[in-house]
């Protein structure tokens, strides 16, 4: 059985300018809000990057400190001189 005719969407001819679903204004704002959250992406991988990184530096710090303090001598290697 076909489908009813109201059903059916409407053909290019059918629609005049202004019913356009996709009218330019509405491609600007969605290509304005893609270049946008495209930068927050960018903005967040950087910072968590970085987050990473200083997280690393500062476990080896903690790491060194202890190796340091563990020997008698000060040396961070155990059982040299």
């Amino acid at each position: 059985m076909p489908a009813p005719a109201d059903a059916l969407p409407p053909t290019a001819e059918q629609l005049s300018h202004t019913q356009r679903r996709a009218t330019p204004e509405l491609i600007e704002f969605y290509r304005k809000r893609a270049h946008e959250l495209r930068a927050e992406a960018v903005r967040n991988g950087i910072s968590d990057a970085w987050a990473l990184l200083i997280k690393m530096i500062r476990s080896r710090s903690r790491l060194w400190g202890r190796l340091r303090h563990a020997t008698s001598n000060g040396s961070p290697f155990w059982g040299t001189r």
